[in-house]
């Protein structure tokens, strides 16, 4: 069906920890599917608390664990990493029942607890390919948010597809 798209919201279990930052035991991730023309565009809103094996770069003086605010400077070039690994290598995606190839990740913001873009998958679409937080902003690691925009080929935006979210475990991500 053209102009299909599919809102997501996934509860995925995750009681591991990493470094000093807990994971929670319950995470919402907040998804829109929409095939265009012959591609597939998944979008994915996730804490990014969510995110295991991550070493976390804080702001000097903030602290280490929840209350601690996030360095957005020297956490950006370890988000492509991470989003890949625990989002994108996460989601099995299928067409017409067959697998699809694996997705992409096109681009990636982090966002504000306030910020409500994931409302419509448009405007959660602007905010992704949209300007970024400025490395200034004050990003709690427990409350911000990563969205991302991944794609993957498809035959044809009048197939019917499918999202199954798995739990791979991959290695630990960057260093500090």
């Amino acid at each position: 069906m053209k102009g299909f798209w599919l809102a997501a919201a996934l509860v995925l279990g995750m009681p591991t920890f990493a470094g000093a930052h807990d994971i929670p035991a319950d995470v919402t991730i907040q998804a829109f599917l929409k095939p265009e023309g012959h591609r597939l565009r998944l979008l994915v809103r996730v804490p990014l608390e969510a995110l295991r094996d991550l070493s976390v770069p804080t702001r000097p003086g903030s602290g280490v664990g929840p209350g601690s605010v996030v360095d957005l400077a020297r956490l950006q070039p370890l988000l492509s990493g991470a989003a890949t690994v625990w989002i994108g290598q996460n989601v099995d995606l299928y067409e017409n029942g067959a697998p699809l190839p694996a997705t992409s990740l096109l681009d990636l913001r982090v966002s504000l607890p306030t910020d409500r873009s994931f409302g419509s998958y448009d405007d959660a679409l602007r905010h992704v390919t949209g300007p970024r937080l400025p490395d200034a902003a004050d990003v709690s690691w427990a409350t911000g948010l990563l969205d991302a925009l991944f794609e993957t080929p498809i035959a044809s935006d009048q197939s019917q597809f499918s999202i199954r979210p798995t739990s791979r475990s991959p290695n630990r991500i960057g260093s500090t």
